[in-house]
């Protein structure tokens, strides 16, 4: 015990008489201690150019050479992500009403109606291909053929999808029902003939066939039971939207089979087991973006899949939408791979104008405490000189820091307020 209180004996005496020998140098050479403290904070600093951010969420909380990084980095770089789910979930006493339904169709449209670059859903959505090609052959032979055996097309997708109306309405206008409840009633199937025939096909056959299908945005929601036709949705009666939910089995709109009670959330049925009214529903919208023109420098909070910058402007809109779509019968709700990015972006982040508030109030606080309230013992300048070299720590800091190659990342943004808290005390100490 007696040597280790002889060791720290020797140590504090050592260090008391090295900041005893530093104050004399200060104090017998100032100005050059001011030029050399400023030249080798200033080369310090110059680090700062080799900065690079990290806000990816996996980098940040789990470690480089962890399972979870390793099979990410892997993914990314096999099956690298290009899509984004962005949803609404509309709450009401019951969604399965006509009124529900044309406020869901409203927003729907102000979705469709988003403009960014130029650019709206129908050029940024992931596509999903439709064999409507031999359909429209085959109603057009019907508008010119009378007989039954001209109405027959020979080819291998026929009776498979006779359901799909024709993407491009100006061309082939529908003539059908509002619901074809007899042909969406039932799945579709195929039968072991039409897979032998399908390959059966040469693949550059298949392959040209398929190049010459059309496509739509894929979307999910209860309002493609009326194929998005506002005129359909505005029309449609309580009964109608009842039958369509219990009835069908396909989708109108894409042809292929679809559960339309996997959307509905509280759903009430009946003693035969219909659904008679639900509480939910969701609305999906598809994204997809280009994966090879992404900055991550240009990510916020926290991210864990990065985008380019036309996404996050849509998403951005789609937010907005959702948000300032609620009314007192119908409650809308976002979801948007943005928004986790946001809230961590608000939660995390400072704001400028609290922190420089906050170093305004510290200044007149170390003013009024260092000193007097007159112009003759007022310690402004050395008030302004200590929080300089509170700022230069910072500089020093992060500019090490990033010549090391650490980057800076959102846990770096209490560092001013560490700094001013700590530099603060130790200028009351030493002085």
């Amino acid at each position: 015990m007696q040597i280790l209180q002889q060791t720290s004996g020797r140590i504090i005496q050592a260090l008391e008489h090295l900041f005893q020998r530093l104050g004399k140098l200060v104090a017998t050479y100032p100005f050059s201690v001011i030029l050399a403290t400023i030249f080798v904070s200033g080369l310090c600093c110059l680090g700062i150019l080799n900065i690079r951010t990290e806000s990816r969420g996996n980098k940040l909380w789990l470690a480089p050479d962890s399972n979870f990084n390793k099979r990410t980095d892997w993914l990314n770089e096999n099956f690298k992500p290009n899509t984004r789910r962005n949803l609404y979930a509309f709450q009401a006493e019951n969604i399965l009403t006509p009124a529900a339904l044309r406020s869901m169709y409203e927003v729907h449209k102000a979705v469709y109606n988003i403009d960014v670059n130029g650019q709206k859903f129908d050029d940024l959505c992931e596509r999903v291909s439709i064999a409507d090609i031999f359909q429209a052959n085959k109603r057009r032979k019907r508008e010119t053929n009378t007989s039954e055996e001209d109405d027959y097309v020979d080819d291998i997708w026929y009776g498979v999808y006779d359901e799909y109306e024709d993407y491009n309405e100006t061309e082939i206008e529908f003539t059908g029902d509002r619901i074809n409840f007899k042909k969406y009633s039932k799945k579709n199937t195929k039968t072991k003939d039409d897979e032998e025939a399908i390959d059966s096909l040469p693949v550059n056959i298949y392959c040209d066939l398929v190049n010459t299908l059309n496509s739509k945005c894929k979307e999910s929601s209860i309002l493609d039971i009326w194929r998005y036709k506002e005129d359909l949705i505005n029309t449609a009666t309580q009964q109608e939207i009842i039958d369509a939910v219990n009835l069908l089995e396909r989708s109108p709109w894409f042809g292929f089979d679809k559960d339309y009670s996997r959307t509905l959330g509280g759903i009430t049925r009946n003693s035969t087991g219909h659904i008679v009214a639900a509480k939910s529903e969701l609305m999906v919208f598809i994204l997809n973006f280009d994966d090879e023109n992404v900055d991550i420098s240009k990510g916020g909070g926290t991210e864990f899949v990065f985008v380019d910058e036309t996404t996050l402007a849509w998403e951005s809109k789609f937010i907005e939408i959702g948000l300032n779509s609620s009314t007192t019968t119908l409650n809308v709700m976002v979801d948007s791979p943005r928004s986790f990015s946001d809230i961590s972006d608000e939660t995390i982040f400072v704001d400028s104008k609290l922190m420089i508030s906050g170093y305004i109030i510290m200044f007149i606080y170390t003013i009024l405490m260092l000193g007097k309230i007159d112009f003759q013992e007022m310690r402004l300048y050395l008030t302004i000189a200590g929080l300089l070299c509170i700022a230069m720590g910072m500089g020093i800091a992060i500019g090490l820091s990033a010549a090391l190659g650490y980057p800076y990342t959102p846990v770096n943004v209490i560092l001013p307020f560490i700094c001013l808290g700590i530099g603060i005390d130790d200028m009351f100490v030493l002085l």
